[in-house]
């Protein structure tokens, strides 16, 4: 079974660790191996029964409750997932993978006093400790791979400075990113007077266009600035942009002085919570043309744009993706005064065969880049939306976005607060407990019916 995880054949090593348990059923080991295998081909449950097969087999085997919490991580119970971690941490102290996996498990708790002490003993337990950390300024390679956890807590708890410095931890063998081996050097706040400096995007859309408000500071200071970005953004960013030449990816840069990504931005610029740059609009207010613009429908008042569900390739969609069938409850407040329109471009199962169902327009075939998105969502009173791309566009639109949130949130929206510091027209939904969106549900339907009975949705 192992040779056949090696060579990356699961199926074939998923049989043979089967095969092997059924041959020896109290062999620990081989319930060991069948618990890693499931987990990586995603059969959560089968994880689980080998799991708890091999920690009564094997208890004093630290991999064994190691792999137990991976599991339990996997389908969500937490609880148990921290007794495993725990477990394996009091038969072997030293394992740093055993601690941050620990502090992600009191994150998804949101117990972030616990994560971030945790994740600060990852750091200590791995040898990545920086001496004098907080009186110097800390080179971005002297991060190690164990400080991006701690950086990610520090951001969800509003420690800016600390984190944002942290954060360039990024690349150092976290989740496949690495900066692009640029010729020029990367910008690390020199005088940019006379000066061009080519950004470029990184990780989501989102991230983008929710950084893109740092490119006019940049000019403010005198740049010449090339923005580098995905195709799908760039003819956003090409109209009424503050960027001297937008650029797609694989296209020849041309001439530089220096380079930085849009998630350097915050740090070069010393961005805190008291200093977000949240003057809106700051993307490009785009007009609506003959492609894009809807018909008055009898007796519309108010338009409202909706998001369900991400990208299922987000490694946090499950979280953040809301089941249309309880996202539709939404649909029946305001009557005729309210129109609905969908903005969600990537269908779950079910969605298409209930989709037409609905009161609501599909925009979808018009979602042909951000550019389209963003002449749409200016005929919206209103975006209702689940936390992906299009909240960050509503958002730098200046329009009146509601923004639902998992339990568990991504660290820009801070936690135990209904607005963000990022956004001033957003206002923030949270789940109250792990995965109930029908609370969540309930307050945005409430809240819209005030809003219509109010007139100012």
């Amino acid at each position: 079974a192992l040779c056949y995880v090696h060579e990356r054949n699961f199926d074939e090593a998923l049989r043979h660790a089967h095969a092997a348990v059924a041959c020896a059923s109290e062999y620990g080991e081989g319930w060991r191996t069948l618990c890693n295998i499931a987990e990586q081909v995603g059969d959560y449950e089968l994880a689980r029964v080998a799991g708890e097969k091999c920690v009564r087999l094997m208890p004093s085997n630290h991999f064994a409750w190691f792999g137990y919490g991976v599991a339990m991580s996997r389908l969500h119970r937490f609880e148990e997932a921290l007794e495993a971690y725990k477990r394996a941490l009091a038969l072997k102290p030293d394992r740093a993978d055993i601690w941050d996996n620990l502090g992600q498990t009191y994150q998804s708790l949101n117990k972030l006093d616990e994560a971030e002490a945790t994740f600060l003993k990852t750091v200590e337990v791995a040898g990545q400790i920086i001496p004098n950390e907080d009186s110097r300024e800390v080179e971005e390679e002297e991060y190690g791979n164990r400080h991006w956890h701690l950086a990610l807590i520090e951001l969800l708890r509003g420690k800016y400075k600390s984190g944002f410095a942290r954060y360039r931890a990024r690349f150092q063998d976290v989740g496949g990113l690495r900066r692009v081996a640029y010729s020029r050097p990367l910008w690390k706040g020199e005088d940019l007077s006379g000066k061009t400096i080519l950004i470029s995007d990184e990780q989501g859309f989102g991230d983008t266009l929710m950084l893109y408000r740092y490119i006019p500071l940049l000019k403010k200071r005198g740049a010449r600035i090339k923005l580098a970005v995905h195709p799908a953004l760039a003819a956003l960013f090409r109209e009424g942009t503050e960027a001297d030449e937008v650029l797609v990816h694989d296209v020849a840069t041309g001439e530089y002085d220096f380079h930085a990504s849009v998630f350097d931005l915050p740090y070069r610029f010393g961005t805190t919570l008291d200093s977000v740059p949240s003057n809106i609009p700051y993307l490009p207010q785009l007009e609506p043309d003959d492609a894009t613009r809807l018909p008055q429908k009898d007796q519309e008042q108010f338009r409202v744009g909706v998001v369900w569900g991400g990208s299922p390739l987000h490694k946090n969609d499950a979280n953040r993706s809301i089941p249309l069938a309880d996202f539709r409850e939404i649909f029946a407040e305001g009557g005729a005064r309210v129109s609905y329109y969908s903005f969600n471009r990537d269908m779950k199962a079910g969605d298409a065969e209930l989709l037409p169902h609905l009161n609501i327009t599909d925009l979808a075939p018009l979602l042909t880049d951000f550019a389209a998105s963003a002449r749409l969502i200016r005929q919206m009173a209103l975006v209702v939306t689940c936390d992906t791309a299009t909240a960050h566009l509503a958002g730098g639109l200046g329009k009146k976005v509601w923004t639902l949130l998992p339990f568990a949130p991504d660290w820009r929206w801070l936690s135990d607060r209904s607005d963000s510091v990022w956004y001033p027209t957003m206002r923030l939904f949270r789940q109250p407990r792990h995965r109930d969106w029908k609370t969540v549900i309930r307050e945005v339907r409430y809240a819209l019916k005030t809003a219509v009975q109010n007139g100012n949705v």
